[in-house]
């Protein structure tokens, strides 16, 4: 759970850093995001309606981000799917 906050390719922050920002030891901030994951529901989110086809469920700059996101930024390296993982850790 804490890798992407110090990986430099995405959060590039040192754990320690993040977790007192928010009050939190490490471990209570990867537990704390662990269970905000189990708990993700999705299924008519904005984001869905539109990729099921409805090209108004999407304000005109999501629609920006969302070409970013999958173009130039190359989320969907590691971003993928319907729960926006492929389920491995960020390799060095």
């Amino acid at each position: 759970m804490l890798e992407p906050i110090a990986d430099p390719n995405e959060m590039d922050l040192p754990v320690a850093d993040a977790a007192r920002r928010v009050g939190l030891t490490p471990q209570e901030l990867a537990m704390a995001l662990a269970t905000y994951v189990r708990v993700i529901l999705s299924g008519n989110a904005p984001y869905d309606r539109f990729n099921a086809g409805d090209q108004s469920a999407l304000t005109a700059d999501a629609q920006e981000g969302l070409r970013v996101f999958r173009g130039k930024a190359n989320c969907v390296a590691c971003h993928v799917g319907p729960t926006f993982t492929n389920q491995l850790l960020a390799q060095p």
